[in-house]
């Protein structure tokens, strides 16, 4: 089967009983071995959360038990969901650490992709933009980053 399709499938059952799906999902994925159940797991955990689901979630992606990389991925679907954006980017740029070892990776500046403020813009690029250092090409990532989330404001604001 195809992972878009698994990862739908999840999705809409946590969603028939997030209250207990979640967490028996949160195992389920903690204890996978094979990366690609991971990968599509966590990105069906991240999908679809209402505020109160999604701030659960989040307080538990410091388990040790979690890769960097399966952060990054439940992280994805909690900032394309409006209801958990704001929450999953303000773990983001307090969790750093938990994301990147090194500077900041394209994939962790690419999840401020979905912000839309003016006011998101200057805080990821303060969380960001002492991180990113020298590195040229986290730095034209995370200006682009920026520029998209000015533009969406403007977009919104008209």
């Amino acid at each position: 089967m195809e992972p878009e399709f698994q990862i739908s499938g999840y999705s809409a059952y946590i969603r028939a009983a997030p209250d207990t799906r979640v967490p028996a999902m949160l195992e389920r994925f903690a204890a996978a071995t094979d990366v690609n159940q991971r990968e599509i797991i966590a990105y069906a955990l991240g999908m679809g959360r209402e505020r109160a689901g999604g701030a659960w979630l989040l307080d538990r992606l410091d388990d040790a038990r979690l890769s960097r990389l399966d952060r990054q991925h439940v992280l994805f679907g909690l900032t394309e969901e409006p209801a958990t954006r704001d929450a999953a980017l303000a773990w983001v740029e307090t969790h750093l650490n938990l994301l990147s070892r090194q500077g900041v990776r394209a994939a962790v500046i690419s999840l401020a992709d979905n912000a839309c403020s003016a006011a998101d813009a200057q805080s990821w690029n303060g969380a960001l933009g002492p991180r990113v250092g020298s590195d040229a090409n986290a730095r034209l990532l995370l200006d682009a980053s920026l520029e998209k989330i000015r533009n969406c404001a403007a977009l919104r604001a008209k």
